[in-house]
């Protein structure tokens, strides 16, 4: 998690009256946990907030038991992909964990079906967000070089960027910081799988909060 967007969701959790017991990080290679892992467990949070990829989150996830965190882990959608890292006989480590995504396998739309169908077709298995979201960019582009007024850096840009786009991972257009403002898919790690568990519809744009 970036400085910014944890400076963001700790200043909302206290708005929300969500008390962080603990806050612990890490270097990107280490592949040691436990200190953070025994301060946290002593913290005796009701939740715990991972949000890393699915292939460190393997190596976190085991440990965080083996240290007696009884927390619900939450993630983002790094998480997506972590049932490929893990054992089958681990699964019940990440039993009920919940990480916000992009799409969801289980969305009975026709253009989402079509998708999921074609690609468990030709890979042999399913696709996750990063899958859904390379599929996404790939035709936001299209459209964008389309309704470009002309060749032009700027114009193709410019289009890009006024775009209302309906695709895999949902109907999103981009803020004046260019960033995508679009709805949420939450998941369910059940048995096992990745199932559906809610939406969160789209928000405005987050204000940055900046340290006093």
């Amino acid at each position: 998690m970036s400085y910014q967007k944890f400076n963001n969701f700790f200043h909302d959790c206290k708005e929300l009256g969500i008390e962080i017991v603990a806050n612990e990080s890490y270097g990107e290679n280490d592949t040691d946990f436990k200190a953070q892992l025994t301060t946290i467990a002593g913290a005796k949070p009701d939740v715990l907030l991972l949000p890393e990829y699915y292939e460190k989150l393997s190596l976190i996830t085991p440990k965080a038991r083996e240290a007696n965190i009884e927390a619900t882990f939450l993630g983002e959608d790094g998480w997506d992909g972590i049932l490929k890292t893990m054992d089958e006989s681990s699964y019940d480590i990440i039993q009920d964990a919940y990480f916000a995504n992009h799409f969801s396998i289980e969305d009975t739309d026709p253009e989402v079906k079509e998708f999921i169908d074609t690609y468990r077709e030709k890979y042999g298995e399913d696709p996750t967000a990063f899958s859904a979201l390379g599929y996404d960019s790939v035709y936001i582009i299209k459209d964008g070089f389309e309704a470009s007024k002309s060749d032009s850096n700027e114009d193709r840009i410019a289009a890009i960027k006024a775009i209302n786009f309906e695709g895999i991972t949902g109907d999103f257009s981009f803020d004046e910081n260019n960033n995508s403002q679009k709805s949420a898919v939450m998941m369910k790690i059940d048995d096992g799988k990745y199932t559906f568990d809610s939406v969160q519809e789209k928000q405005p744009p987050c204000k940055p909060y900046q340290d006093s």
